[in-house]
C-alpha cells in the first residue's frame, strides 16, 4: 500500500514476460509496474485517465508468446494491448546549473552525444569524458567544430556544465549486464543500477582492490572515501 515509486496501491494483476521480468497492475495509482524477478522496481507506466497510455483502475493482466502484454482497463471499460519490446523503460536526470557528473543508467538505443543531449539543446555548454584506457579526456563544446567526443555508453562517467536547471529524459531498456570494466588508475564511471546503492554493495566485489573512491554532487561538492574505508 502507498504511493512511493516503489509502493503498490491496491494491486491486482501479475504477470511474467518472456526475459522474467514480473508486471503488476497497481490499480489505486493507475501504473503498471515491472520488477525483475528479486522484487527489484524497473520501471512504470501509464498515468491516470482515458488515453491511449492512461488507465482508470487496472486490474487483469496477461502476456503472450509474442511478448505482447494484454491489461484490462477496468474503469475505462476496455482492453489494451501494447508491445513490450517498444515500451522500454524512461529516466529522468536532474542537472543543475553549473557542472554536473552523472552517467546513464539505462541501454540506450543512440549513444551519439547529439542524440542524447537534443533534448536540453541550448541549455549545457560542455560534456567531458574520460578514457581510462588511454588516460585522456574527449570533449564536446556546443557550438563548436573541434570536438571529439561522440558517443556516451551506460556505465562511463561523464561531466556536464548546464546553463541552466533541466530534467533530461532518456528512454531505453534495462542493462542486462551491469559490469563495469575497470583500468589502473583513475576511472571516470556510474552505476548501472536505476535504484540508489550503498557503497557496501556497489564496491563489494572490488573491496580490497580499490585506492580511494570520490563523487561530486552539485548542490554539496565533492565526497570521498579515502583508503578503502567505507
Amino acid at each position: 500500500k502507498g504511493t512511493e515509486e516503489i509502493a503498490l496501491f491496491v494491486p491486482n494483476g501479475l504477470a511474467i514476460d518472456n526475459s522474467g521480468h514480473i508486471y503488476v497492475s497497481d490499480s489505486k495509482n493507475g501504473f503498471i509496474r515491472k520488477f525483475n524477478l528479486n522484487g527489484v522496481f524497473l520501471n512504470k507506466w501509464g498515468t491516470f485517465g482515458p488515453g491511449k497510455e492512461q488507465f482508470n483502475w487496472p486490474t487483469g493482466l496477461d502476456i503472450d508468446d509474442a511478448n505482447r502484454i494484454y491489461i484490462v482497463d477496468n474503469a475505462n471499460h476496455c482492453l489494451k494491448v501494447y508491445d513490450l519490446e517498444k515500451i522500454g523503460i524512461e529516466v529522468e536526470l536532474n542537472l543543475f546549473t553549473g557542472w554536473n557528473l552523472v552517467s546513464i543508467p539505462i541501454q540506450i538505443e543512440d549513444t551519439s552525444v547529439q542524440s542524447i543531449f537534443k533534448p536540453i539543446e541550448g541549455l549545457y555548454t560542455a560534456v567531458w569524458k574520460y578514457d581510462s584506457t588511454l588516460k585522456r579526456w574527449y570533449r564536446f563544446i556546443a557550438g563548436s567544430t573541434g570536438n571529439d567526443l561522440n558517443n556516451i555508453n551506460p556505465g562511463e562517467g561523464f561531466w556536464i556544465r548546464m546553463n541552466s536547471d533541466a530534467i533530461l529524459k532518456l528512454k531505453g531498456g534495462e542493462i542486462t549486464n551491469a559490469d563495469i570494466q575497470l583500468k589502473l588508475g583513475w576511472n571516470l564511471v556510474g552505476c548501472n543500477s536505476l535504484l540508489p546503492k550503498t557503497l557496501n554493495t556497489a564496491l563489494n566485489s572490488i573491496k580490497d582492490e580499490y585506492v580511494s573512491l570520490w563523487k561530486y554532487d552539485n548542490k554539496t561538492g565533492w565526497k570521498w572515501d579515502i583508503e578503502n574505508k567505507i
